[in-house]
């Protein structure tokens, strides 16, 4: 319990962020399961406690041909690593990282649109949801 717990605590506190930002405070719906579980272990990360988040990337990178990236429903264990590798890598590119996740979260907007809108790069090469699939697919 002493391993895991902090790491499921910061997990389920983003959660908790993210219903109230996108609920509660703007009006919105929920954010997609695929975004919001993989800003939960990106968080997990962020705190010091993402060691479990090694054994799903594993899991997407050993049979990535299974997993997609926005899922119908909740996402399994090997698509939450893509998910967490997709914007760990766009949490690395931005300009302003800390921004790109309080923007994450601040918003009515949810999935790709709120994914988008988040990011803060100075490049108008890459700015769209499909020039960063290019970059992450390019990086395995």
């Amino acid at each position: 319990m002493n391993n895991i717990l902090p790491g499921v605590l910061v997990h389920e506190l983003q959660h908790m962020i993210s219903f109230n930002q996108h609920v509660f405070v703007n009006g919105g719906t929920t954010e997609q399961p695929w975004l919001n579980e993989g800003l939960s272990h990106l968080i997990e990360d962020l705190a010091g406690y993402g060691l479990e988040n090694y054994s799903r990337m594993s899991l997407y990178l050993n049979n990535p041909s299974q997993a997609q990236l926005i899922p119908n429903g909740l996402p399994t264990l090997a698509e939450r690593g893509m998910s967490y590798m997709f914007l760990r890598y766009l949490y690395e590119q931005s300009d302003d990282p800390s921004a790109f996740l309080h923007d994450l979260e601040d918003t009515n907007k949810t999935g790709i649109a709120n994914l988008v809108t988040a990011f803060n790069g100075k490049s108008p090469d890459f700015d769209e949801f499909s020039e960063f699939l290019a970059a992450q697919i390019g990086r395995l």
